[in-house]
């Protein structure tokens, strides 16, 4: 088997930290966080537009998803961020 990432030369620039990628490049669901510290962490990191509403049916049930968030006392903007926007730009589904 080759490992071309350990031989010089061969391994691909990175411009930005690991950190940037995860950031800008990925996104993320509340599935089985429904803690507040998970959360915040998440949100403090990527911010709300890389976060989705979710829940890992049928092991959670969506309404704990959408209690937990509504319960939580952030900007409006951000909420819906979360609960719509985000998925209906990673899915293409255009505006409600």
């Amino acid at each position: 088997m080759t490992r071309p990432w350990l031989h010089r030369g061969r391994t691909p620039k990175f411009k930005g930290r690991p950190s940037d990628y995860l950031r800008d490049n990925f996104y993320y669901t509340m599935s089985d966080s429904f803690r507040m510290a998970p959360f915040l962490t998440t949100l403090l990191e990527v911010e709300a537009h890389h976060i989705m509403l979710a829940s890992d049916y049928p092991h959670e049930r969506i309404e704990d998803a959408v209690r937990f968030l509504s319960d939580l006392s952030f900007a409006v903007d951000d909420l819906v961020e979360i609960a719509e926007r985000t998925a209906r730009s990673v899915f293409g589904l255009g505006r409600a």
